[in-house]
């Protein structure tokens, strides 16, 4: 199994309108979400049919899109967004609490609906909710027409919410460890998790307006506007109606305005006025450098829906009827036990090996410790080589005029008896020697009498003017004595002697 695929997926997601469909294929990989795919299909004056089907599965074969499962936005017209404060004992019987008050506030049967709810606030024990619902009808078209291609849905939101979610993730970078260890940080478009935002969308036939609050969306407004009027009658509209919004919604000044879709010229000036910080998104983070021919505003609501899919966004709603038996975050969740997994192995494998080295460094440490005392007396007796072997080279090496002091040595071996025995020799050479003398050397040692040691080194050819250095003194070794003499040319002592 090829590792990176397991935090390599994609998702296929279809915005339906009244007039077409809008299909994009986000693919979030392990170096974040990237768009690979998108297109308009507009209907042929009879809504969705089988011109509308085959041109969907060309799409799909023609870019490699190989997905069963699509997550859909529907209109915001199609449905009913409500926010409520229901009082529940808790959060298990809410449930049971929400379907009551739809059939008290809600213009149709229960049992005609689909619906989903999320809690946005909650104080002792009212609970602030969204509340979304859509006639069954409206998506047993959709399906019906998904079952054509086929393709299978997998979460259902309404356009609004799937707008909102995109914008929030407009700027959102990640990558594999961020994305699945759980620690990536809340997209800072609306702000941090304690600011208020007001988001404003315009789109072409209309403008949202939201507004964010602790990191959850509190307020959700969809208004028609006619850009047929005169340019100032519409920065107008859109700039009294956010400022009532501030007003009566979000109980303080916003820490920001965030604008988005088909901004009004002159808009962003004219909210400057007030004080709070404006923020204009134009471009979606997964959207390659030439956009695929779409603009933003054509892939936002589709583009949520992926992000919905995959699990993100502060608002999340799902109104498919089964979403019980469809755990949305599996796929994330299986992802991050599987990362733990790959981190705990990687560590554990590391571990092992370290281990193994430090057993092999003491085993070594172990053998060395062994064999100290055989590396010591080795250590010793290359010391001594080493010095004998000095002594040696420096005795063959050194010369005194034309003899080395080897070749004095072996003289006086020759001419001393053996009951002397010589404790020092040293040789100096004269580079200016008279009478033919090229150095002299001092000998010193013990004799059992050396009353005849002059007399044998004189008589040598090596060696003339033999005399004492020190008295003689006696010692238990013996009579200890010095005796300096000087060093001449073999060749020259016995041409002087034959004379």
């Amino acid at each position: 199994m090829n590792l990176l695929k397991m935090f390599d997926n994609q998702v296929v997601g279809i915005e339906f309108r009244d007039d077409r469909i809008t299909l994009v294929c986000l693919k979030k990989g392990i170096t974040g979400f990237k768009l690979t795919a998108s297109i308009n299909i507009p209907f042929n004056g009879s809504g969705l049919n089988d011109d509308t089907i085959s041109e969907l599965k060309k799409f799909l074969t023609q870019n490699g899109i190989n997905v069963k499962n699509v997550s859909v936005s529907i209109p915001s017209e199609w449905s009913l967004i409500k926010f409520m404060d229901v009082p529940s004992p808790d959060r298990n019987a809410l449930k049971n609490v929400i379907r009551y008050e739809i059939e008290r506030h809600i213009p149709f049967d229960i049992d005609d609906i689909y619906y989903d709810f999320q809690i946005v606030a909650e104080k002792s024990n009212i609970y602030s909710v969204i509340l979304v619902a859509t006639q069954k009808e409206k998506l047993e078209y959709v399906k019906d027409f998904l079952d054509k291609v086929p393709l299978k849905l997998q979460n259902v939101s309404v356009a609004s919410i799937c707008n909102l979610n995109a914008i929030e993730f407009s700027e959102y970078k990640t990558n594999i460890l961020i994305d699945y260890s759980g620690i990536g940080r809340r997209p800072e478009v609306f702000g941090s998790k304690e600011s208020v935002c007001v988001s404003v969308n315009i789109k072409s036939n209309g403008y949202e307006i939201a507004v964010i609050k602790n990191g959850l969306c509190i307020f959700l407004k969809n208004a028609p506007i006619d850009f047929t009027v005169p340019h100032d009658n519409i920065l107008k509209i859109l700039c009294d109606d956010i400022t009532n919004t501030i007003d009566g919604i979000s109980g303080k000044k916003p820490d920001k305005i965030v604008l988005s879709g088909d901004v009004v010229s002159g808009l962003k000036d004219l909210l400057a006025g007030t004080g709070t910080r404006i923020k204009i998104v134009e471009k979606l983070s997964c959207q390659s450098k030439n956009g695929m021919g779409l603009s933003m505003n054509d892939i936002l609501s589709a583009t949520g829906a992926c992000y919905s899919a995959f699990g993100f966004g502060s608002t999340q709603v799902n109104l498919l009827p089964d979403k019980g038996s469809r755990n949305k975050k599996a796929g994330p969740m299986i992802a991050r036990i599987s990362l733990v997994v790959i981190v705990l192995l990687s560590c554990m494998l590391a571990f092992l090996e370290i281990s193994r080295e430090k057993y092999m460094i003491k085993a070594i440490e172990k053998e060395i410790s062994g064999n100290k005392p055989v590396m010591m007396q080795i250590e010793q007796l290359s010391s001594e080589l080493y010095m004998i072997d000095k002594k040696k080279k420096y005795l063959k090496e050194k010369e005194v005029g034309n003899m080395s002091k080897l070749d004095m040595l072996a003289e006086l071996t020759v001419i001393l008896p053996e009951n002397v025995w010589l404790s020092g020799f040293s040789c100096t050479e004269k580079k200016k020697g008279t009478g033919g003398y090229k150095g002299e050397v001092i000998i010193s040692g013990f004799t059992k009498s050396y009353s005849d040691l002059i007399s044998l080194i004189e008589n040598s050819s090596y060696f003339e003017n033999a005399e004492f250095v020190k008295p003689i003194t006696k010692s238990g070794f013996g009579e200890a004595f010095e005796i300096k003499a000087s060093i001449a040319a073999p060749d020259k002592k016995k041409a002087g002697q034959e004379k």
